[in-house]
């Protein structure tokens, strides 16, 4: 499709109110590129994203609450028609390769999955997921293709083996980390899990972990007031173009005016509602500059920004430093007392020829309630090891493999009370918590 017909396509698709601009516009008809269009207003935004024969690759529409009324309302198995009514109108050749498989249903909008099957199991990052509210509303389309299809081993690990394995190995640490919105003090799998490429008996080792130690920060200088806007380097050429309010978080687009009302370089920025505090930021704008910033310059900078965005958790995060690895961003993780590791970090990537932030990206935490968490657990490390091993059991599922594109079939590690992931034992009172909780 050439420039014209890429935007009347993706005008048909998105069908955006009268009230609703066309704020950014990217267009690349070449092969294998993709094109990007967003309309909105203050509360509300649709995207669109097609690739060169104009196929839906991504469709969302961001808005503060996707809640219908009831009278609105229709049953599961009505939304389950129409999700394969939108598969079938928009991948009309897909049903040939994926399969429905599971629905997925998440407070206000309701997820349906077509995969890639392979013996009954889909590929990992294939397939086509359909997003509905319980209107039945299309809301919004994420296709990832399909893959090749994998080799399938001549013969698996028997399970007594993987669990004998699993129990050899396993180490817990303690941690703390956010369970369906409370912080707790748990016990979480250390360098080994129990997942395994399910022809060969050796476990998943996360050697990233092992090479890699923690190194504190200089002191916290005196904050200066300075403006969002300039701790964030935007200047005056441009103007907020998007702002939406989601579950307490208010995410702005800042962008430079270009013709016909349209938009470029823009700069995306998410704020926690309850604290004011900056919770990620990315500038969408190749900038060059003179410098050749090393490591050690670079650091500095992502520090003295820190300081600036995080000054109440700044005391307690310490820099990630990892052996023989390059890293084009820094990575700074929460600390608790005890030198307990939390779950909570926070990244900052340097332009190193500008010495400016580009992007910025960290979770919501409540230091008030951090500080609550007892930091001594009542069971040991032992016992939380036994607690695991007694609810462990194996799930075949197909992984990413080490090549694009690749997959392997793997053993992951399934709670045999709940059938859910096995993820961690909490530390206080022994119960299991799976990573559905």
């Amino acid at each position: 499709m050439n420039h014209q017909q890429l935007k009347e396509r993706a005008l048909c698709i998105a069908k955006p109110p009268q009230h609703f601009q066309l704020i950014f516009e990217e267009i690349n008809a070449q092969s294998r590129e993709e094109s990007l269009f967003i309309w909105g207003e203050k509360q509300e935004s649709i995207k669109v994203q097609l690739d060169y024969d104009g196929t839906i690759t991504s469709y969302v529409i961001s808005k503060e609450s996707y809640e219908v009324p009831v009278d609105k309302e229709i049953s599961q198995e009505e939304r389950r028609k129409l999700a394969d009514q939108f598969f079938l109108q928009y991948y009309p050749k897909a049903s040939a390769d994926l399969t429905f498989y599971k629905s997925k249903l998440m407070d206000e909008i309701e997820e349906f999955c077509y995969g890639q099957l392979v013996m009954d199991l889909p590929l990992a990052n294939a397939g086509i997921f359909i997003t509905l509210d319980k209107a039945g509303n299309l809301v919004g389309l994420m296709n990832m293709g399909k893959l090749q299809i994998p080799e399938i081993p001549k013969k698996l690990v028997d399970k007594n083996a993987l669990y004998d394995n699993a129990k050899k190995h396993l180490r817990m640490r303690l941690a703390i980390a956010e369970i369906a919105g409370q912080l707790r003090l748990i016990y979480e799998l250390d360098d080994v899990y129990p997942i395994y490429q399910a022809d060969i008996l050796e476990p998943l080792i996360y050697e990233h972990r092992c090479n890699r130690h923690y190194d504190v920060l200089p002191p916290l200088r005196a904050n200066s007031s300075k403006s969002l806007e300039e701790i964030l380097g935007i200047g005056s050429e441009m103007q907020v173009v998007d702002e939406i309010t989601y579950n307490n978080v208010k995410r702005l687009v800042w962008a430079e005016k270009k013709a016909e009302e349209l938009y470029e370089d823009s700069v995306h920025a998410r704020i926690d509602m309850n604290t004011g505090q900056l919770i990620g930021m990315s500038w969408f704008k190749e900038r060059q500059g003179n410098l050749q910033l090393n490591d050690k310059e670079a650091l500095q900078k992502a520090i003295a920004f820190l300081q600036l965005v995080a000054p109440e958790m700044y005391p307690y995060l310490q820099v990630e430093v990892a052996e023989n690895e390059q890293s084009p961003g820094f990575m700074f993780r929460l600390i608790h007392e005890q030198n307990i590791k939390t779950s909570y970090r926070k990244v900052v990537t340097i332009n190193r020829s500008t010495g400016d932030v580009e992007s910025y990206h960290g979770g919501r935490i409540d230091m008030e309630k951090l500080h609550q968490i007892p930091s001594v657990p009542a069971i040991s490390a032992q016992q939380a090891k036994e607690i695991f091993l007694a609810h462990l059991d194996f799930r075949l599922g197909w992984g990413m493999g080490n090549e694009i594109g690749s997959s392997i079939l793997m053993y992951d590690c399934y709670d045999k009370k709940t059938d859910k992931r096995l993820g961690y034992i909490d530390a206080l009172d022994g119960t299991v918590i799976t990573f559905q909780d």
